[in-house]
């Protein structure tokens, strides 16, 4: 196993995505309904003491606010309960409760609770990423494969990409170029640049594709958009053996692409 500082790391991520910023109520107005078993009420009510915002700050007071909220199953205090666990704040170090509140709240693991199963693709895309690299927990793939998957299905580049990872190494599902590279599609028409770099590459060789250097340049002219150094230089590369109009149309498909994207974003 590896260590779980990547996975504290990704978790913070997903935790911004749900952390209350304040409800516009004082500690009192939010403490009669924390007491009265509103679970966004105890969730707003863990942040305040946690951060030391309208209340003195306090991490024991936070765990157990967090708890009560993590306990009906609401996804954001599951997730930042899951912080203070793996920092050991307001509660003994426990890599153990850190990773039951990712999947759900350790005083009610039955309940469904969990954040991944909430249905939001950045939670299930870590969830996947842990037991891909075995971070925390047991090496599996086929767990991984699985919220991978559920991440890919709502048009998570990264989640896309680590699927299409999964199909061409055959880990956790029988291996298949084919799902492999329709996955690496998706994730770079969604904008991964690490899959367009690696569609770039392997039709500027012809790896298991037929061998296209307009195809090539199109990914990697979209790929070196996002600034990477090593992006640009396959680009000036593999230029020096095109002719001025096979760069144009590289040009031309990626802008069309790009216009796609934007349309798709709004």
């Amino acid at each position: 196993m590896k260590n779980g500082f990547q996975s504290l790391f990704g978790l913070v991520a997903v935790c911004l995505l749900f952390s209350p910023y304040g409800f516009g109520e004082d500690r009192e107005q939010i403490l009669k309904k924390a007491e009265a078993g509103n679970a966004v009420a105890q969730l707003e009510l863990g942040w305040m003491y946690e951060k030391g915002e309208g209340a003195p700050q306090d991490d024991s007071e936070a765990v157990k606010w967090y708890g009560m909220a993590a306990e009906q199953g609401l996804a954001s205090a599951q997730c930042n309960l899951g912080i203070l666990y793996m920092e050991g704040r307001g509660v003994q170090h426990d890599t153990e409760g850190f990773y039951k509140s990712i999947h759900s709240s350790p005083w009610a693991l039955s309940r469904p609770g969990r954040i991944a199963e909430q249905g939001y693709p950045v939670a299930q895309n870590h969830l996947g990423s842990i037991y891909d690299l075995g971070t925390g927990v047991e090496q599996d793939f086929s767990e991984a494969f699985k919220w991978y998957r559920k991440a890919a299905q709502q048009g998570y580049a990264k989640a896309e990409r680590n699927l299409a990872n999964l199909y061409q190494t055959g880990h956790g599902i029988a291996q298949d170029s084919a799902e492999a590279l329709k996955w690496f599609r998706r994730a770079a028409k969604h904008g991964d640049s690490q899959s367009q770099n690696y569609l770039g590459t392997i039709f500027a060789m012809g790896t298991g594709v037929p061998k296209d250097i307009v195809e090539a340049l199109k990914w990697f002219i979209l790929s070196a958009d996002t600034g990477d150094e090593h992006e640009v230089q396959n680009r000036g590369y593999l230029v020096r053996f095109m002719s001025l109009e096979q760069i144009a149309e590289s040009e031309q498909l990626a802008r069309e692409l790009m216009e796609v994207e934007a349309f798709t974003a709004l």
